[in-house]
């Protein structure tokens, strides 16, 4: 993913921008899910210090996850400022 300038790059490559930071955004969030699943199963099996870095792992992932998120909405005001000096 790169920076796309809104003064140089047409809509529909912005549009598309969008549309791969949001497949990446699923993707993140299912390995968030794993980890998490993963780190209740170890803590339910008394694997305490193993689940501990499971689910460090999974709140890493989450903060990627709002990484993410904050940018996808960056590209959405870049398209509404983009679409209003079409008009």
């Amino acid at each position: 993913m790169k920076y796309l300038d809104t003064v140089t790059e047409n809509i529909d490559r912005v549009k598309k921008g969008r549309e791969n930071i949001n497949k990446g955004l699923v993707f993140i969030m299912l390995g968030w899910i794993v980890y998490i699943v993963l780190s209740l199963i170890l803590y339910l099996t008394q694997l305490y210090f193993s689940a501990i870095w499971i689910a460090v792992l999974g709140i890493s992932f989450l903060i990627l996850t709002v990484g993410i998120v904050v940018k996808r909405e960056i590209y959405s005001l870049a398209i509404l400022v983009k679409n209003m000096e079409e008009r």
